[in-house]
């Protein structure tokens, strides 16, 4: 199948001397990387943002509790 991309000319230059040095055409390399490229982001582990805890009213969590505690806390309780 044949498409058609546009490349700034800096990175096509960049693009055709990796294919040269690799003895492969334009199309195969960006065809080999696209591939290499969408295996990589689906195997890769998603990252969630860190977690922020949102309270209601008061000033927080309660005097003594620790955020990056309460898995274990939650192993002490019953």
């Amino acid at each position: 199948m044949r498409t058609t991309i546009s490349l700034d000319d800096a990175f096509y230059s960049v693009i055709r001397r990796a294919a040269a040095a690799e003895g492969v055409s334009i199309s195969r390399l960006i065809e080999r990387l696209v591939r290499e490229g969408l295996a990589d982001s689906a195997t890769a582990p998603s990252e969630e943002p860190p977690y922020v805890p949102v309270t209601f009213g008061g000033s927080g969590v309660a005097p003594g509790v620790r955020w990056d505690r309460l898995t274990e806390i939650d192993d002490d309780l019953p």
